[in-house]
């Protein structure tokens, strides 16, 4: 429970300062000239899942889909208009199929 009261109070007070931090970055973000094109390789999923001890390294996969897709609204939201993604590799067949 403890933990738990922590964590909150930890949030509560951090909060205001990250939100003056992302503000301050985005200003500084839209002040630049943007990329037309940004290229992202997929890696690090499996290894994720292993060191946070996920029972499934499907879930690390998961996880990694939620951040691609986070990434991607960042892009649209910063008018980039193309985003290359590499995602799978040939060695990538001889993992399971459910990895596949």
């Amino acid at each position: 429970m403890w933990d738990f009261a922590k964590a909150r109070v930890k949030n509560y007070v951090k909060q205001p300062f990250y939100s003056l931090y992302e503000r301050r970055l985005e200003e500084k973000v839209m002040s630049l000239e943007r990329p037309k094109h940004v290229g992202v390789i997929l890696d690090g999923n499996r290894r994720y899942a292993r060191v946070n001890k996920f029972s499934k390294l499907i879930d690390g996969h998961k996880k990694g889909a939620d951040k691609l897709e986070e990434f991607m609204e960042w892009c649209f939201e910063l008018d980039i208009p193309i985003i290359t993604i590499w995602a799978f590799s040939i060695d990538n067949f001889h993992r399971s199929e459910e990895e596949v």
